[in-house]
Protein backbone atom coordinates (compact mmCIF):
# COMPACT_ATOMS: atom_id res chain seq x y z
CA UNK A 1 0.00 0.00 0.00
CA UNK A 2 2.74 2.35 0.59
CA UNK A 3 4.39 1.92 -2.90
CA UNK A 4 0.67 2.30 -4.05
CA UNK A 5 0.62 6.19 -3.81
CA UNK A 6 4.13 7.23 -4.99
CA UNK A 7 3.65 4.91 -8.30
CA UNK A 8 0.09 6.29 -8.94
CA UNK A 9 1.76 9.78 -8.76
CA UNK A 10 4.05 8.68 -10.75
CA UNK A 11 2.02 7.40 -13.41
CA UNK A 12 -0.45 10.34 -12.97
CA UNK A 13 2.68 12.61 -13.50
CA UNK A 14 4.01 10.53 -16.95
CA UNK A 15 -0.01 11.05 -18.38
CA UNK A 16 0.07 14.83 -17.44
CA UNK A 17 3.22 15.24 -19.57
CA UNK A 18 2.39 12.48 -22.28
CA UNK A 19 -1.40 14.86 -22.62
CA UNK A 20 0.76 18.19 -22.73
CA UNK A 21 3.39 17.18 -25.33
CA UNK A 22 -0.01 16.13 -27.58
CA UNK A 23 1.50 17.67 -31.25
CA UNK A 24 -1.81 19.08 -32.76
CA UNK A 25 -2.33 22.38 -34.00
CA UNK A 26 -5.99 22.17 -32.45
CA UNK A 27 -6.88 23.69 -29.18
CA UNK A 28 -6.96 27.38 -27.63
CA UNK A 29 -4.00 29.87 -28.43
CA UNK A 30 -2.67 32.46 -26.43
CA UNK A 31 -0.90 35.31 -29.10
CA UNK A 32 2.39 36.66 -27.45
CA UNK A 33 2.20 39.68 -28.95
CA UNK A 34 5.63 40.76 -28.00
CA UNK A 35 7.10 38.39 -29.97
CA UNK A 36 4.67 38.64 -33.11
CA UNK A 37 5.80 40.33 -36.48
CA UNK A 38 2.86 39.77 -38.05
CA UNK A 39 0.44 42.85 -38.85
CA UNK A 40 -2.33 42.27 -36.23
CA UNK A 41 -5.47 43.61 -37.63
CA UNK A 42 -7.25 43.57 -34.32
CA UNK A 43 -5.34 46.26 -32.05
CA UNK A 44 -7.86 46.16 -29.16
CA UNK A 45 -6.85 46.41 -25.34
CA UNK A 46 -6.98 42.48 -23.86
CA UNK A 47 -5.59 39.24 -24.60
CA UNK A 48 -5.69 37.94 -27.72
CA UNK A 49 -6.62 34.24 -28.53
CA UNK A 50 -6.60 31.72 -31.63
CA UNK A 51 -9.03 28.72 -31.40
CA UNK A 52 -8.33 26.16 -33.74
CA UNK A 53 -10.60 23.30 -34.42
CA UNK A 54 -10.98 20.54 -36.88
CA UNK A 55 -13.98 19.50 -38.24
CA UNK A 56 -14.43 15.91 -40.83
CA UNK A 57 -13.86 18.85 -43.98
CA UNK A 58 -11.58 21.15 -42.36
CA UNK A 59 -11.30 23.48 -39.92
CA UNK A 60 -12.09 26.28 -37.88
CA UNK A 61 -10.17 29.27 -36.74
CA UNK A 62 -11.64 31.73 -34.31
CA UNK A 63 -9.74 34.89 -33.45
CA UNK A 64 -10.88 36.33 -29.98
CA UNK A 65 -10.01 39.05 -27.56
CA UNK A 66 -10.36 39.00 -23.71
CA UNK A 67 -10.62 41.81 -21.16
CA UNK A 68 -12.23 42.93 -18.26
CA UNK A 69 -15.01 45.35 -19.37
CA UNK A 70 -16.29 42.89 -22.18
CA UNK A 71 -14.86 39.21 -21.42
CA UNK A 72 -14.16 37.01 -24.28
CA UNK A 73 -15.35 38.65 -27.73
CA UNK A 74 -14.79 37.17 -30.81
CA UNK A 75 -13.68 38.60 -33.46
CA UNK A 76 -13.17 36.81 -36.58
CA UNK A 77 -14.44 33.30 -37.45
CA UNK A 78 -13.73 31.29 -40.60
CA UNK A 79 -13.39 27.75 -41.80
CA UNK A 80 -11.09 26.88 -44.17
CA UNK A 81 -12.04 23.65 -45.71
CA UNK A 82 -9.51 20.60 -47.21
CA UNK A 83 -8.38 19.82 -50.29
CA UNK A 84 -10.80 22.26 -51.89
CA UNK A 85 -11.63 26.10 -52.06
CA UNK A 86 -14.55 27.73 -50.35
CA UNK A 87 -16.13 30.89 -50.72
CA UNK A 88 -16.15 32.33 -47.65
CA UNK A 89 -17.27 35.81 -48.01
CA UNK A 90 -18.97 37.96 -51.40
CA UNK A 91 -19.52 41.13 -50.86
CA UNK A 92 -20.09 42.19 -54.61
CA UNK A 93 -16.82 43.73 -55.49
CA UNK A 94 -14.71 41.33 -54.11
CA UNK A 95 -14.78 37.86 -53.04
CA UNK A 96 -12.77 35.87 -50.40
CA UNK A 97 -11.69 32.18 -50.61
CA UNK A 98 -10.42 30.25 -48.18
CA UNK A 99 -8.35 26.53 -47.94
CA UNK A 100 -6.58 24.56 -45.99
CA UNK A 101 -3.80 21.61 -45.74
CA UNK A 102 -3.25 19.54 -42.29
CA UNK A 103 0.19 17.86 -42.24
CA UNK A 104 0.87 16.28 -39.07
CA UNK A 105 1.53 19.32 -36.74
CA UNK A 106 1.70 21.81 -39.21
CA UNK A 107 -1.74 23.36 -40.83
CA UNK A 108 -1.31 25.29 -43.72
CA UNK A 109 -4.16 27.69 -44.65
CA UNK A 110 -4.85 29.92 -47.52
CA UNK A 111 -6.92 32.58 -48.25
CA UNK A 112 -7.24 34.51 -51.57
CA UNK A 113 -9.22 37.94 -52.31
CA UNK A 114 -10.82 38.59 -55.73
CA UNK A 115 -11.71 42.45 -56.36
CA UNK A 116 -13.71 43.20 -59.36
CA UNK A 117 -12.58 46.45 -60.72
CA UNK A 118 -14.20 48.35 -63.66
CA UNK A 119 -14.48 47.29 -67.28
CA UNK A 120 -14.27 43.29 -65.77
CA UNK A 121 -10.78 43.45 -64.68
CA UNK A 122 -9.81 42.10 -61.04
CA UNK A 123 -7.27 41.94 -59.05
CA UNK A 124 -6.16 38.96 -56.45
CA UNK A 125 -4.42 39.01 -53.65
CA UNK A 126 -3.28 35.71 -52.11
CA UNK A 127 -2.26 35.15 -48.41
CA UNK A 128 -0.45 32.40 -47.23
CA UNK A 129 -0.19 31.04 -43.60
CA UNK A 130 1.88 28.27 -42.04
CA UNK A 131 1.14 27.06 -38.76
CA UNK A 132 3.50 25.00 -36.76
CA UNK A 133 3.47 23.60 -33.20
CA UNK A 134 6.26 23.05 -31.25
CA UNK A 135 8.00 20.07 -30.20
CA UNK A 136 6.84 19.88 -26.86
CA UNK A 137 3.28 20.84 -28.18
CA UNK A 138 2.84 23.74 -26.06
CA UNK A 139 3.97 26.42 -29.02
CA UNK A 140 2.48 27.60 -31.96
CA UNK A 141 4.38 29.94 -34.77
CA UNK A 142 2.47 30.95 -38.17
CA UNK A 143 4.62 32.02 -40.56
CA UNK A 144 3.15 34.15 -43.77
CA UNK A 145 5.04 34.33 -47.32
CA UNK A 146 6.68 37.67 -46.06
CA UNK A 147 8.18 35.77 -43.14
CA UNK A 148 5.99 37.80 -40.57
CA UNK A 149 5.15 35.43 -37.58
CA UNK A 150 2.78 34.93 -35.23
CA UNK A 151 3.87 33.64 -31.89
CA UNK A 152 1.25 31.91 -29.14
CA UNK A 153 1.38 29.48 -26.18
CA UNK A 154 -0.47 26.78 -25.47
CA UNK A 155 -3.78 27.56 -23.25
Amino acid sequence: MKRAAPALALVCLLATLLACAKRTVEGRWHLDRDHTTMPMGFNLKGESYLEIKLTADGVDLRDSISNFETGDAPLLERHYPFGKELKAEDSGNSELYTSARLAGPTLYTQERVVHFLDRGKKEEYTTNVTYVVSSNGMHLVGTDENGKIATYDRQ
